[in-house]
């Protein structure tokens, strides 16, 4: 064993030291240079500028219920229907990258800090994007080496016939902007980031707006449906009513005089007729009360809790990471590079 570990290389610390400092001056002088091309490198990346809103949705039984109905799912056990939504805030992000909420939001007007662009969101990001130098230089040889001939965007966005690019669109649309739930306490943030600050700032509250609308209409889809039915029977119940009552006071405007026993039996049935109109009328409306009220019980309610704000600064590209890492990197590759050459005297 002795004579085994004895064949086998080590390596000099020391030794590797000792190189290294031999060529301290080049190695500084690379990592500077890298350094250096790591920084303007990051200067050809467009700005990009985000802006986060925080939301809290009120916390119902309902939610409550799905919350228990998911868990005890997970624990192979079943309590039973519990009528709880379908959408639940760990769906959220899922509503939010669906094609046609994405088309909703590409359609929804901005306008830049200067005010060079003033439009829908879709032309913004098919014509209004900056992009580093060396891939425009890619794009232009891609678009020589194909032979082909460049396909036109439709300036019309149809979340029923998408082309390839506008496909290509959303999905970097999608990269842009995000929605995230914290399980525990149920807040949503919701953050944008764009090349211009107002456009951050103005896509993260259109969809905040967007998201609040879908899920408001989600959850009171039912309840606005019962409210329309049986507001269209009480109109037809209050026009009933009121054709009855008009009968009723001509009856009795013309035989007034009349004792006769037909003329007071007509006059009772009319009058019948109108009390029988009028107990639907009465009970239509309470039901219509109580369906307003069940209308405001199941429309959700959602605190912001940080509203959309200019951001102050961009938040990428980190140029002085960029130069750090790159010079990092220089100056590890050139360590090894000059240990290369010199493996020989690192081995005992």
């Amino acid at each position: 064993m002795e004579d085994k570990e004895r064949l086998l290389p080590q390596i000099s610390v020391v030794k590797a030291i000792q190189i290294l400092w031999e060529y301290r001056v080049r190695i500084l002088c690379i990592a500077f240079v890298c350094g250096v091309i790591g920084f303007f490198l990051a200067m050809g990346i467009p700005k990009k500028y985000r802006t986060v809103v925080t939301l809290a949705p009120e916390s119902s039984e309902s939610d409550i219920a799905s919350a228990a109905s998911s868990i005890t799912s997970m624990l192979g056990m079943n309590l039973g229907a519990s009528g709880a939504d379908a959408i639940y805030p760990e769906l959220y992000p899922d509503i939010v990258n669906t094609i046609p909420f994405s088309v909703e939001m590409l359609n929804i007007q901005v306008c830049t800090m200067d005010n060079s662009y003033c439009g829908d969101l879709y032309h913004y990001l098919l014509s209004h994007q900056k992009s580093p130098w060396w891939s425009r230089i890619q794009y232009k040889i891609k678009y020589l080496l194909s032979k082909q001939s460049r396909a036109s965007v439709p300036d019309v966005l149809d979340g029923y016939r998408l082309t390839k690019k506008q496909m290509a669109l959303i999905e970097s649309f999608h990269h842009k902007v995000t929605c995230e739930v914290d399980v525990k306490t149920s807040v949503i943030t919701i953050s944008s980031s764009m090349q211009d600050k107002l456009v951050a700032c103005t896509v993260a509250d259109s969809m905040c707006s967007k998201l609040q609308e879908y899920i408001t209409s989600y959850k009171t889809n039912k309840a606005r449906g019962d409210l329309n039915s049986v507001m269209k029977m009480y109109k037809d119940a209050q026009k009933d009513y009121l054709i009855a009552q008009q009968k009723y006071a001509s009856f009795v405007d013309r035989n007034s005089n009349l004792v006769r026993e037909s003329s007071r039996a007509e006059a009772v049935r009319l009058e019948n007729e109108m009390d029988m109109t009028f107990s639907v009328y009465s009970e239509l409306s309470s039901q219509v009360a109580m369906a307003r009220a069940k209308l405001l019980e199941q429309t959700p309610a959602f605190t912001v809790l940080e509203p959309a704000r200019l951001a102050e600064w961009h938040f990428a590209p980190k140029r002085s990471k960029s130069a750090i890492l790159f010079a990092f990197l220089g100056g590890v590759i050139t360590c090894m590079v000059y240990l290369f050459k010199r493996k020989k005297e690192l081995f005992l």
